[in-house]
């Protein structure tokens, strides 16, 4: 049982489904390691979004790279041929067998809760037939993040006008729907109303703290979701702010569950208003 609480983000608190599987894919264990040994083992392709980024993404909002490392799995056809880590031996089977497809379960389930209420007129189970794993044309997406701790006159340098960083800078996600698993204690995601909504327009909006709960998943809606519901459903900004001054010696862990339709269906209904 879950309880489904409505915020800027939806929050799934008291789960029981996949607390197994986080614990078990351990990111530390392969984020521990030297840089240059994970892009080895797993070289990034943009095209396949699969592999080892390092501080590598850079948003429209402000230009300058994430301060962050990100190990993208690709659950597509020959995707994740020679790009999975071999340290933890055991990330890959756990990935394949647990972790990806029991998150892809629970979040066609909200989806598909979400589309009887703000896609009235889809034929039901539509956007449900329209994600699929390891066919050719699947775009879902694992993704583990870590946010690397820095020195305190590091993270200042990068906060002066000008030169404004995040450890993920603002942005609304192009998917349909994203499940994001925190660590306790481990805080930084904000949440802010979508500008076009009556909320997000108001002077009153402000960012507001996604703080990681015990059992707890974070829910976003994306961008494609935003747009097959005409605008009922609303893909809301979300950030990582940088490290306060007690927090930046520590590391900042998650994973990020991406649900996204196959290829034909984005060429479908895009530009569609």
């Amino acid at each position: 049982m879950y309880i489904v609480k409505l915020m800027l983000f939806l929050l799934l608190s008291r789960c029981s489904c996949l607390p197994r599987a986080v614990k078990s894919i351990s990111p530390q264990a392969f984020f521990d390691q030297p840089v240059a040994a994970k892009k080895e083992q797993c070289p990034f392709d943009r095209a396949l979004n699969s592999g080892y980024e390092y501080k590598e993404q850079i948003r429209p909002c402000c230009g300058l790279p994430d301060q962050k490392e990100s190990l993208h799995i690709s659950p597509r056809s020959g995707a994740m041929d020679f790009r999975w880590p071999t340290t933890p031996s055991s990330l890959r089977e756990v990935a394949k067998e647990s972790m990806i497809p029991e998150a892809h379960k629970l979040s066609l389930g909200i989806m598909s809760m979400l589309e009887r209420r703000g896609c009235k007129h889809l034929e039901p189970w539509t956007l449900e037939k329209a994600h699929s794993l390891w066919e050719t044309d699947s775009r879902c997406c694992l993704r583990l993040l870590h946010y690397p701790p820095m020195p305190i006159n590091d993270r200042n340098t990068k906060q002066v006008p000008g030169n404004v960083h995040w450890r993920a800078a603002p942005h609304t996600d192009f998917t349909c729907l994203s499940l994001l698993f925190q660590r306790e204690g481990e805080g930084g995601l904000e949440c802010r109303a979508n500008p076009r909504s009556t909320a997000g327009a108001s002077s009153d909006a402000k960012w507001l703290p996604v703080h990681p709960v015990h059992g707890g998943i974070a829910v976003n809606i994306g961008g494609m979701l935003s747009h097959w519901s005409g605008g009922h459903l609303y893909s809301n900004l979300h950030r990582v702010r940088m490290p306060r001054d007690e927090e930046c010696s520590k590391s900042r862990y998650s994973i990020g569950s991406a649900l996204c339709p196959f290829l034909q269906l984005i060429f479908k209904y895009v530009g569609i208003r």
